[in-house]
This record gives C-alpha cells, sequence and structure tokens, in this order.
C-alpha cells in the first residue's frame, strides 16, 4: 500500500499508492471518465460515466495482462489521441499495477479488439512503459456505447445548425418584407407629393 523513501537525514517520507492485481480491481477506486473522438470531446454525464464504469468492468472480467515492449513518450501520447476513440481513467490517488504506478490512463478503444494498450500518465504526463491487456471478448460494447453517444451529439449539432439557419432565412425574409414595405410607401408618398400641373387652354 506504500513506498517508504529515504531523503535527508534519513526520514522516511510514505508515498502511498494503491496496489492492483487486476484491472477490474483498479475499476474498484474512484476516478473520472473521459472521451474524445478524433480530438474532440464526447461529452459524458455522471450517469453515462457510471454505465461506462460498468461496461468496462463487464468488458475487463477474466483479461490478464501480459509484458510489453511498448514505451511512449508524452508528445507521441498526445498525437496518438488525436485519432479514434479514446478513453481517459484520472485517479484520485495513484495506482501501483505489477510495479508501475500511474494516475491516469488513456486507451485507444477499438471494435471488436481484444487486445488493449494502456498509457500510463503521472500528473498529466504519459511516459514509460505501457500497460497491455488480452481480453476474454473484445471491446465492441464499449465502442458501441461511445459511437451511439457521439452519433446523438453529431444529430443534435445538426438539428442546432439546421434550426439556426432557418432562423436566419427567417429573419432575411422579415427584413425583405419590411424593405418591401417601406419602398411601397415611400413611392406613394412621392405620388401624393407630386406636384399637379394643369393646363390651360386659352379660347
Amino acid at each position: 500500500m506504500g513506498r517508504l523513501l529515504f531523503f535527508l537525514f534519513g526520514l522516511p517520507i510514505m508515498i502511498v499508492t494503491i496496489t492492483c492485481t487486476s484491472f477490474v480491481d483498479i475499476l474498484n477506486y474512484d476516478f473520472k471518465i473521459s472521451a474524445t473522438y478524433n480530438g474532440n470531446e464526447v461529452i459524458l454525464e455522471q450517469e453515462q460515466q457510471d454505465e461506462l464504469k460498468n461496461i468496462l468492468v463487464e468488458t475487463f472480467s477474466n483479461s490478464h495482462d501480459i509484458p510489453t515492449i511498448f514505451v511512449t513518450t508524452n508528445d507521441t501520447a498526445k498525437e496518438q489521441m488525436q485519432d479514434g476513440y479514446y478513453l481517459n481513467l484520472k485517479f484520485k490517488e495513484k495506482v501501483s499495477f505489477n510495479d508501475y504506478i500511474f494516475d491516469e490512463l488513456a486507451f485507444l478503444v477499438e471494435n471488436e479488439s481484444s487486445q488493449v494498450c494502456m498509457l500510463r500518465g503521472n500528473n498529466g504526463n504519459f511516459e514509460g512503459r505501457c500497460l497491455y491487456f488480452i481480453l476474454e471478448n473484445d471491446m465492441s460494447n464499449v465502442y458501441n456505447y461511445l459511437n451511439n453517444l457521439n452519433e446523438n451529439k453529431e444529430v443534435s449539432l445538426e438539428n442546432k445548425i439546421q434550426e439556426e439557419s432557418n432562423q436566419e432565412e427567417v429573419k432575411e425574409e422579415k427584413d425583405e418584407t419590411v424593405e418591401e414595405n417601406l419602398s411601397q410607401e415611400n413611392n406613394e408618398t412621392k405620388e401624393t407629393n407630386s406636384p399637379v400641373i394643369m393646363k390651360t387652354q386659352i379660347i
């Protein structure tokens, strides 16, 4: 649950971490889920975060981790997160898994993939060796959930844009009607104020 480090004068300083033996253990602790699609945030309400957590627990049940040679730098990790669906789990406390310590995990959600490579983050930086998991099933449930959220968001955005466009068209029609009325009134006024020239015939 913790490590003792000795600094000046040999005084011990306790660094508290949560030690986990499986990914499902990790999901038992307090964290916030965020999601992106091609670098754009997919809005997750608290209810949706809870639903996603349950889907993740089901997806990673009976999964097992394997050693990996994959390592990342912060720049590479941030670049990778611009492509596809990425889930980010940000923990309130440091977590230790297989002697790797982190407070954040980010991973690509690929439909029907049974292998997941996770980027480890510490204090906002994603660097070092990754975690790698083999699933008993695949990531399709997670992918489909995110995809449905994103499609609903895009439909909502399209509806909003269409509504704004319709409102703009109505406004333009009203402006044109007002201009036509003003023009007609001006013409009538000119006709009313025009001098009447009477011709007198001399007999």
